[in-house]
């Protein structure tokens, strides 16, 4: 089960952001969800490092929400949160299929969260 928030998970988006925004200083105080919107609207992302974005703030949407399975509920969740941040497009449910499939593949849900960090 996914029990907790891990700080190399939320290092991984900071360190991120921190690399891409220069003014990081005045918005390190906001929501990590709100430090990545300024991060989207100021800087440019390349597809790869978008979609490294997106995957890590699935995974910390799952563990902040202390999901314990991948269900429908949970996805269509997740769905509209990365919609929220991210704006619609198609990477979106390929964040989706591949969260999922590395859930089921691993047995997440039944690990720790940094075995795929």
């Amino acid at each position: 089960m996914l029990t907790k928030i891990t700080s190399d998970l939320v290092n991984n988006i900071v360190n991120t952001l921190k690399n891409k925004v220069n003014d990081y200083d005045t918005i390190q105080d906001l929501p990590l969800e709100e430090q990545i919107k300024y991060c989207l609207k100021t800087t440019h992302l390349n597809n790869d490092e978008k979609l490294a974005l997106m995957i890590s703030t699935s995974f910390y949407f799952i563990n902040k929400n202390k999901y314990n399975d991948f269900n429908e509920h949970c996805i269509n969740q997740l769905i509209y949160y990365l919609i929220d941040i991210f704006g619609t497009n198609s990477s979106v449910h390929n964040v989706i299929r591949i969260i999922k499939n590395t859930l089921k593949n691993e047995n997440l849900f039944e690990k720790d969260i940094n075995v795929i960090i």
